[in-house]
């Protein structure tokens, strides 16, 4: 069975404690809210910290906006990453995995168990890291989300006959908080696009749902990062989170790159 808690806003803190090998997830979730949008004077700095074939993909990107958002969110998540492995960025190996999310490659199978997901919208990049697998979501409260008949395809035929009964205010809401629970449960099990949200009921009255016949739990937790967003994580038993907002990409670079040699700011 799936279970849902309520939604909750998010206690954003700053960094107390920066992640390393040595301070083990165990049974807390690490969840980071980064921006998505880098300064055009860091773009050098970030692009350096990734992949050719990240930047390759990045610059099949249509438009230079959503290039240098691309390059941000390889290069945040390499940051990220090489603190709990205690690497530099650039020599973090990472794979793709079931359903196409990018994993830890074989390079690190001797380091403690860890696992991310990441998640986008125009403003934030949203990222989760814990020792176990996991699924994260983060979806903009826009009206855009509705167009095109979005409900059909996302809400299974209990949520739709909610959905048309409550105030039309409320829709975009109950929309989105759907679709992020069911985003989130789709990259938890690995089974992304192949999931048909129609099938699963995840704002039931009685918070349970069953993810696609899906054989054991997952844990959904929703939370508002912001007035302006919804977002859900999904693991497979339920975590401590611990929420960090790095309002700043320099802030990251100077944590991760200060000391190490052959990196500029």
């Amino acid at each position: 069975m799936t279970s849902i808690s309520g939604i909750r806003s998010a206690h954003w803190q700053p960094w107390r404690e920066e992640p390393s090998p040595h301070r083990p997830l165990n049974s807390r979730v690490d969840i980071f809210l980064t921006p998505a949008v880098p300064p055009d004077h860091l773009l050098p700095a970030l692009t350096n910290l990734i992949t050719a074939d990240e930047l390759q993909g990045a610059i099949g990107k249509q438009g230079n906006a959503l290039q240098a958002r691309t390059i941000c969110s390889h290069a945040t998540l390499r940051l990220l990453l090489s603190l709990y492995l205690d690497l530099p960025p650039r020599d973090v190996r990472l794979e793709t995995g079931v359903g196409g999310k990018p994993i830890l490659g074989q390079a690190h199978k001797k380091m403690p168990e860890l696992h991310f997901n990441l998640s986008h919208s125009r403003a934030f990049n949203l990222f989760g890291f814990a020792a176990e697998p996991l699924g994260i979501d983060i979806e903009e409260l826009s009206p855009i989300a509705l167009g095109n008949g979005m409900e059909e395809l996302v809400l299974s035929p209990a949520e739709r006959a909610r959905f048309q009964s409550i105030d039309a205010s409320n829709r975009l809401d109950f929309f989105l908080r759907a679709w992020v629970c069911k985003e989130a449960i789709a990259k938890r099990t690995g089974e992304g696009l192949g999931l048909d949200f129609c099938t699963l009921d995840a704002l039931q009255d009685d918070g349970t749902a069953m993810p696609n016949g899906k054989a054991g739990q997952v844990h959904v937790k929703l939370f508002e990062p912001f007035k302006s967003h919804r977002a859900a994580l999904a693991t497979s038993a339920p975590l401590a989170p611990s929420y960090v907002r790095i309002h700043a990409i320099e802030d990251l670079l100077t944590r991760t790159l200060e000391g190490r040699d052959g990196y500029a700011i």
